[in-house]
């Protein structure tokens, strides 16, 4: 009977926490989509839109999302005009928030993990 009630109230607590994570989306943030670089040869395209990771920016953040962790991930983010770039490590375990500045500009975004690469674009205004 405890095992019983420990696993419903464990399952209530997730489905609780999923709940607000969706809600907590802000709707006027700037969505970023992700493209995975596929590693297998016989791919007729060399990349897919990635539904593992969902990410947007907002008031000089990016905040990530990962579906399904991968780890440590590694995110290099390029200014595309100027060719100045800045890196920065977060655990893909949690959804991290990480500051890079309001400066506007076309900017490429990688994030390589044990798993795959993902490149994405944003532009601020």
């Amino acid at each position: 009977m405890k095992l019983k009630f420990l696993l419903t109230s464990l399952f209530v607590l997730t489905m609780a926490t999923t709940m607000v994570a969706e809600d907590t989306l802000p709707p006027e943030g700037q969505g970023i989509k992700f493209e995975t670089l596929r590693h297998r040869p016989k791919d007729a395209s060399q990349t897919v839109v990635s539904e593992n990771v969902e990410c947007y920016y907002l008031n000089g953040y990016l905040h990530f999302n990962f579906q399904e962790p991968e780890g440590n991930a590694n995110l290099s983010i390029i200014q595309i005009e100027t060719g100045d770039a800045a890196t920065s490590t977060f655990s893909t375990l949690s959804d991290p928030s990480i500051y890079i500045g309001t400066t506007p500009g076309s900017y490429e975004l990688h994030i390589s993990t044990s798993i795959a690469i993902y490149i994405g674009y944003l532009t601020i205004e």
